[in-house]
């Protein structure tokens, strides 16, 4: 008999603040999502996680303002380097500024602007279930971010 289960998702979420990170983190707890996610500060200690081979996501949640190593220069190296260019990478971006549309060029998987509120968040965490399992096939803009 087949399991009926869907294996959780791996996320790492890249972002500077500590509390954007948990509140992501707390999100998923609060909606009942058994995903495994892993934080990186910045973009360095990201690239160096990804590097590591310890743990591949199924998918990257990005922020585009990171100190040292920005977003888009570590969306650069994953798309360069053959063994992670497959990692599906959402990005932090307004929909209409040129960073989304680098992101894009650079095979994001989609641009959305990030979460103002706790409501925000939910609705990016289900797109994200949704977008990431595997069922659809994703476009490359948020309903999220179509008025914004």
């Amino acid at each position: 008999m087949a399991s009926t289960q869907k294996t959780a998702l791996k996320i790492l979420y890249i972002e500077d603040n500590p509390s954007e990170a948990r509140l992501f983190s707390e999100t998923a707890r609060t909606l009942n999502l058994s995903w495994h996610i892993a934080n990186a500060e910045d973009g360095e200690a990201g690239l160096s996680l990804l590097k590591s081979g310890e743990e591949r996501p199924d998918v990257i949640v990005l922020d585009l303002n990171l100190p040292g190593m920005d977003g888009l220069e570590l969306l650069r190296h994953i798309k360069a380097d053959k063994d992670l260019k497959d990692i599906r990478v959402i990005v932090f971006a307004d929909l209409k500024s040129p960073s989304c549309a680098e992101a894009y060029r650079l095979s994001a998987l989609w641009c959305v602007p990030k979460p103002m509120t706790l409501e925000g968040y939910e609705e990016l965490l289900r797109e994200i279930g949704q977008r990431c399992s595997g069922t659809e096939s994703p476009n490359r803009q948020s309903s999220r971010g179509a008025s914004g």
